[in-house]
């Protein structure tokens, strides 16, 4: 694979749809962010916002776990709800975040999947309990019988997969992941879309917000592996009246980018109940969680020794079958069948370079040969030399550079803008920089998920037709940008 090749002809495809600047709507924020507080502080905090807005009902424990709903402070739609409380009525966002956790010990969806099926169980029934109740207030607060009607249409339900905390990533170069907040939690978000299409504007667009919002790496994974991935995932579970396919999904319009790759599960003819689709998605999460980590093992034990041939080929051999074993764990018989997907799958896996930290910490392992030693240091020079060259560049010696490689490589100039900033992610000392890496591969799993569609049962109960999930490599977009195909623009939040 030529993975240059692929990644520049990936960002010069969609780059006509953002000539006229990207969809961006603002949105105000509602409260503060809990940045730079202890954890314990944080979740205290939570428990006194929950009770402040009438949520006390909602703080659910069973045993050391809990679950709690409130407000979002940085919402992601414009709307806001009228709320009764202590009898006067009070405007929020009409955005509420399920929380979850144990005590002492943060546990996001990452986690949840990691967990034994019976311990994640007991939180799944809290969090699925909090999903109803906050659904209930939102629908309630609904300002036009048409949203009720089509509900959802309106009211969503979705959530992020993969967050590094400071130090894994000052630890390893690799970017955070899609999840912003690093406790686990869930959006349930009223959003008008023809309400936003009249409010957004074109903003002009930088090469982050280009590469943010077309998560190019998605693209190019989806495009190759895509259908393995739809029948591997359908594997998962092997159950009748599930069907899993892929979708791609590149259009623009005058108020909307839409750039979406992802798999769509289908369960129309038999919905599932509420706790049983976050069991779905835990599970989907396990597994690609588990390949994930297989690469990620497999990627630094090549680099360990790539000065050793014979070390490097015994090393793409053992990745290749703890990928096949993976598969048979999940009951495929026919292994031959996925042969080439899982050989050009550890290609691509070998065919990207470390980050500036992942070698540093390579240098100084005394385990590594003299000959792949030599090669580290080498690379880890050459990464200091650009870095240090490319820092002490004037705003116009930069701008000349960039307009360099967009003619050297026949690309538009944020095309080349984009190539040089992820370059810059890649050769950064994290130990200054760490903030601002985030075009490299993240630390861990990083996904987006959404129970795209549903049904309101007789009890009132919300039963899953469809769930979609897709990966969020090399980027930190969040589910609305995929669904509404715009932007927010917004001060942090919670």
């Amino acid at each position: 694979m030529n993975a240059m090749k692929e990644l520049l002809t990936s960002l010069q495809n969609v780059y006509p749809y953002f000539i006229e600047g990207l969809p961006t709507l603002t949105v105000s924020p509602f409260g503060q962010r809990g940045e730079g507080k202890g954890r314990d502080e944080f979740i205290k905090n939570l428990f006194e916002e929950a009770e402040r807005y009438g949520l006390k009902s909602q703080i659910l424990k069973d045993g050391n776990v809990f679950s709690l709903i409130t407000p979002a402070a940085s919402p992601h739609t414009t709307e806001m709800i009228k709320i009764n409380l202590n009898g006067q009525e009070v405007k929020i966002p009409a955005h509420l975040i399920v929380w979850w956790g144990k005590a002492g010990e943060r546990i996001d969806f990452l986690s949840l999947s990691r967990m034994k099926k019976e311990e994640r169980e007991k939180l799944i029934d809290l969090i699925s309990s909090n999903i109803h109740a906050a659904w209930r207030v939102l629908y309630d607060s609904l300002p036009e019988q048409r949203y009720k009607n089509n509900v959802n249409e309106f009211l969503e339900i979705y959530g992020l997969v993969g967050h590094a905390t400071e130090e894994e990533r000052k630890n390893s170069g690799l970017s955070r992941g899609a999840q912003s907040n690093p406790e686990g939690h869930i959006n349930i978000c009223f959003h008008p879309y023809d309400k936003y299409r009249k409010q957004v504007e074109r903003k002009g667009i930088n090469a982050a917000d280009f590469l943010k919002h077309t998560g190019v790496i998605d693209t190019i994974l989806m495009n190759k592996f895509g259908d393995f991935f739809s029948q591997i995932t359908g594997l998962i579970f092997n159950i009748p009246n599930l069907s899993v396919f892929l979708e791609l999904k590149h259009a623009s319009s005058k108020n909307q980018i839409s750039i979406y790759e992802g798999l769509k599960l289908n369960f129309y003819e038999k919905p599932l109940q509420l706790n049983e689709a976050l069991e779905f998605i835990a599970k989907i999460v396990g597994f690609y969680d588990q390949i994930y980590e297989d690469l990620k093992q497999g990627f630094e034990n090549y680099w360990k020794n790539i000065g050793n041939e014979n070390k490097k080929t015994e090393i793409i051999r053992q990745l290749k079958s703890s990928l096949v074993e993976r598969l048979r764990q999940i009951g495929v018989t026919n292994l031959e069948m996925f042969d080439r997907q899982i050989d050009s799958l550890a290609d691509m896996t070998f065919s990207f370079r470390p980050t500036y930290q992942q070698l540093t910490n390579w240098e100084k392992d005394e385990d590594i040969d003299e000959s792949s030693q030599n090669i580290i240091s080498r690379l880890k020079k050459r990464y200091e030399e650009r870095r240090k060259r490319l820092k002490s560049m004037t705003d116009e010696e930069k701008n000349a550079f960039v307009d360099r490689v967009a003619r050297f490589y026949g690309v538009d100039s944020i095309v080349a803008e984009s190539l040089v900033l992820m370059i810059e992610n890649q050769i950064a000392d994290p130990a200054d920089d760490w903030k601002n890496i985030k075009f490299t591969f993240p630390n861990q799993i990083s996904l987006s998920w959404m129970i795209e569609e549903y049904e309101i049962g007789d009890n009132g109960e919300i039963l899953v037709t469809k769930i979609t999930v897709a990966p969020r490599f090399m980027t930190e977009k969040g589910v609305f940008e995929d669904i509404a195909g715009m932007k927010i623009d917004r001060p942090q939040g919670i």
